[in-house]
């Protein structure tokens, strides 16, 4: 584990940061999904986007819709 540096993102109290490879992520979904066999992978090759320093998962054009109240 290093430690952090001054590009970190640090998380809120939903987000999640890993202490490995120093990418934060939108919720622990995204932590562990982007952790297999103790190892970080990319985050793109699990399905998600870098949205202004955090990792998140798209949402679909259903989801927007609901959210929209559509």
């Amino acid at each position: 584990m290093s430690p952090c540096t001054p590009e970190c993102r640090l998380p809120s109290a939903a987000q999640a940061h890993c202490p490995t490879c120093h990418r934060t992520f939108g919720g622990v979904g995204g932590f562990d999904a982007h952790r297999r066999n103790g190892a970080c992978r990319d985050p793109v090759t699990v399905g998600y986007e870098n949205q202004g320093g955090v990792w998140r998962k798209p949402m679909t054009a259903q989801s927007l819709a609901q959210l929209r109240g559509r």
